[in-house]
């Protein structure tokens, strides 16, 4: 709700859910809304993942090419799988 985190995402991936850019914003608001009900609140400051730098020079992906869409979608299942292990409901 409050738009802090998304200047400090290095890979662009945090959006507000007014930005008129995502096509698919119903999809993340209902994700949003399932896991922001059963996750900490995060409160405090630590240190970034291990691995972290490897994502750094990540530049986004273009809506328009359907290699970089499918791969997207299955990263987002993967994503999925994991949280719902991670946090079942």
């Amino acid at each position: 709700d409050c738009g802090v985190c998304e200047p400090e995402c290095p890979i662009d991936a945090i959006k507000a859910d007014t930005d008129e850019s995502v096509s698919d914003m119903e999809k993340w608001l209902l994700l949003n809304k399932k896991f922001s009900a059963i996750w900490p609140n995060i409160s405090k400051k630590k240190d970034p993942m291990e691995n972290h730098e490897k994502y750094k020079n990540i530049k986004p992906i273009k809506k328009t090419d359907n290699n970089n869409q499918l791969l997207i979608k299955k990263m987002i299942t993967e994503i999925k799988l994991k949280a719902a292990s991670l946090y079942p409901i």
